[in-house]
Formats: structure tokens, sequence, C-alpha cells
């Protein structure tokens, strides 16, 4: 199957935000992606309902949202255990669509309580792509395209050890202040660029999938500093845009300010 954009949403069950998914699929249904994208090129919400135990019921419920796909906007609904955060679910969703044989021009992994706002987001997203970035993502906070560690933002950050960032390193040696480098999700960029992630670092996070899911280790730490970190480290280049001029919240009209 090939599609025109991937939109992922990662959703943990514990939030109770329900309706965020149904809000996802309405942003998404729109077809205002891209002005390149034909009549006949549809999208798909691939919903990743990240639980702590899995029941029928739960299965039940949220396979219920398949019934809203149509024509235009097709619908997936995975289950996967709590550990790993957003990052691992980028690196699930990416199994799941080579080993599928599934294509598509553009996929953003995103939490569940935050979409694009603008008309045609993915093309100023690919202009970006265009330019190099492995992915384009969020910046939350008053930065220029990406975080360091700096004296306004260094007591902010977990600090990251070398198991975080490299393979097969188990030592607690922290990393040095000068690698720092972030942004905040979404994850959105293309196959091809997953594709080179994937080759050069075989794992988007190390968090350890036996163990369940912590804000401050799987999700930051592992996660949104650390994934990002090492991809800087790799060679890499991403960027953040202006929160407040590129998406949207479904809890509140402004997402507001974030500090890690």
């Amino acid at each position: 199957m090939e599609y025109f954009y991937i939109h992922v949403v990662s959703y943990y069950i514990g939030n109770n935000r329900d309706d965020n998914i149904k809000r996802a699929f309405q942003q998404l249904n729109n077809k205002m992606v891209s002005k390149k994208q034909t009549e006949n090129e549809i999208n798909l919400l691939l919903v990743y309902v990240i639980f702590d135990e899995l029941t029928n019921d739960i299965r039940a419920k949220f396979e219920e949202y398949k019934k809203m796909e149509n024509n235009n906007t097709k619908i997936n609904i995975l289950f996967r255990w709590n550990t790993g955060g957003t990052v691992q679910t980028l690196n699930y969703a990416y199994d799941y669509i080579v080993n599928n044989n599934i294509k598509c021009k553009y996929i953003g992994v995103w939490e569940d309580d935050a979409c694009y706002k603008n008309k045609y987001f993915l093309d100023i997203v690919d202009n970006y792509l265009k330019e190099g970035y492995i992915f384009v993502g969020s910046l939350w906070g008053n930065y220029n395209g990406v975080k360091t560690l700096t004296p306004n933002n260094s007591r902010q950050v977990p600090y990251l050890t070398e198991k975080m960032i490299y393979s097969n390193i188990i030592t607690n040696n922290k990393i040095e202040e000068n690698m720092y480098m972030w942004c905040e999700d979404p994850y959105i960029t293309t196959l091809t660029n997953l594709h080179k992630i994937k080759e050069k670092m075989n794992k988007f996070t190390l968090a350890p999938e036996n163990e369940i899911y912590t804000h401050c280790q799987h999700g930051i730490n592992y996660g949104e500093v650390g994934f990002p970190t090492r991809l800087h480290i790799n060679g890499f280049k991403f960027i953040g845009l202006k929160l407040d001029e590129y998406f949207i919240s479904f809890e509140n009209k402004s997402i507001g300010n974030k500090n890690i």
C-alpha cells in the first residue's frame, strides 16, 4: 500500500485523552497537508496505543476508531507495551511500515495532544528536508532551530550517559556537554531519511525494552534529548520549528511553554 502521508500518533492510554485520536483524524482528513497531494493520494492515521496491561476491552475500544476511516484517510490501530516513549513509537512504526511493504512520501510521529497548525504544513517541512535536515520537529521556548546546553537551560536537562548514546556501552560515564543538541517532537521526515538513521544507528532509542517507561529516563534521556543528540553525534542535522507559529494543542488553544 502507498500513502502520501502517514501521521503516527503515540497514545498512552493512562492519559485518558481518547478524543485526541478523533481530532487527529479530523485534522488529517481535510487533505490540506500539501499542495502537492493529488486527489488520488490518501493519508494514513497510524495510532500506537501504549498500555501497561492490554485487555480485550481495551483492544476492542480502540479498534472502534477504525470505523472513522474513509476514502481519503485510512486508519490502523496497533498496540505496544509502555516502554521507550515517543521515540520508541517511531522505531515500532518504522519496523511496521518496512515489514508490511508500505510506502509513503512523508511520515510524522506525534504525541497525541499536538498537531500541525498551518495549511500545507508538509510543504514547509519539505523545504527543510531538501536542505539536508534529517527531520523537522518543534522548538519550545525562545531558541533558534535547535537547543544546546547553555547557562540558560543546562539546569533544566537531565544529564546523559554513554549508555544512552552508544550501542553496547553500559558505563555511566557522562556525555560531554558540547555534544548535546536537540529539539522537541514531532519527528517529521521521509522513509528514506529513516532508512539512513536505521542504517547508521540501528535503533532509534537505546531505552531498554524490558523497562517500563519513565518520563526522565525513557522520555527525555533516551528520547527527546538523547535521540537528537545521537543523531548529532552521528553527523545528522535536524531543526525545530517555532511552537506557537506552527503547532496547535488539542488540550488548549495554545500549547504554551515547556521546560525540560
